[in-house]
């Protein structure tokens, strides 16, 4: 009979000791800081095609014949100002990136980023000047807003005639869970 309570005892006694250490352990990463997220900002990339396409081998050729524009409307819906940066990613006819610059969108306000924006920050990797450039708009927003985020895409057969195609796209930010 002893022995029965002294077993029993050690398994109450583990139990005990199992759980206080369960919760002291719940405990203990409940009181540690968040581990900071690296993508804690929106990024939005947004594809641009801008210039003429003209008559070059097939397989050197990105896209049909055409000339090409594309307009990225961002609209802030807040009170607030809304402060991001934004950078040119050129994918045609070479592989250029240039560096981050700084905007500002005021409240209840939109901006837009055009075909001669674009060519104007790809001067700064010396392709503002190329026929056709083709590639990504990366917009970074440090936090969360609910902004409105679209591109315009415009083409006609040449350079001399009315657009012909026009889509509207939405542009959601990137998630990289």
């Amino acid at each position: 009979m002893c022995n029965s309570r002294k077993s029993l005892s050690k398994v109450g006694y583990r139990l005990i000791v199992g759980v206080l250490l369960a919760v002291s352990g719940v405990i203990l990463l409940m009181s540690l800081p968040a581990r900071a997220d690296p993508y804690d900002a929106d990024i939005y990339a947004v594809k641009y095609l801008c210039g003429i396409m003209k008559e070059k081998q097939e397989e050197q050729r990105p896209v049909t014949l055409g000339n090409y524009a594309t307009n990225i409307n961002i609209f802030n819906p807040l009170e607030d100002g809304v402060y991001f940066k934004w950078k040119v990613v050129l994918v045609f006819p070479e592989h250029r990136v240039t560096k981050y610059e700084e905007g500002k969108i005021e409240p209840n306000q939109a901006i837009d980023i055009s075909c001669k924006d674009i060519r104007r920050r790809l001067d700064e990797v010396n392709y503002g000047q190329a026929e056709f450039v083709k590639g990504f708009v990366v917009l970074e927003f440090p936090e969360y807003y609910p902004l409105e985020v679209c591109a315009v895409y415009t083409a006609s057969p040449s350079f001399d005639e009315g657009v012909t195609s026009i889509d509207v796209e939405t542009v959601y930010p990137i998630y990289w869970q």
